[in-house]
């Protein structure tokens, strides 16, 4: 459908919905291109990296929001939750770098 190619490529704001479908797709090319040798230029790649870090040591870290003692599987949520945002993060700042390095 050319409404939605141009919509995806024109630049304009895309919702919460679109980046959410647009997830797996980018974060699949992200994470092949971080491991290539010509891939990601290595900055790119420490803002991903400190990204995954920051979610793993959230997930392993006994201070929380909704501490899952006290709060059960909320706290479970509220972890998965996170982590779901840093990944949505992840595939913001891939596009971004994408279209930089194409508009060069």
């Amino acid at each position: 459908d050319f409404n939605d190619y141009n919509r995806r490529f024109a630049g304009q704001p895309r919702s919460i919905m679109e980046r959410i479908m647009d997830l797996p797709t980018l974060l699949r090319h992200a994470f092949r291109e971080m491991f290539s040798v010509g891939g990601l230029f290595w900055m790119f790649r420490i803002r991903i990296f400190l990204c995954l870090l920051g979610a793993l040591l959230y997930l392993a870290s006994p201070l929380d929001f909704l501490p899952e003692a006290l709060f059960g599987i909320l706290g479970f949520l509220d972890d998965f939750f996170v982590v779901f945002l840093l990944l949505i993060y992840i595939s913001i700042m891939y596009r971004e770098f994408v279209t930089q390095r194409l508009n060069r």
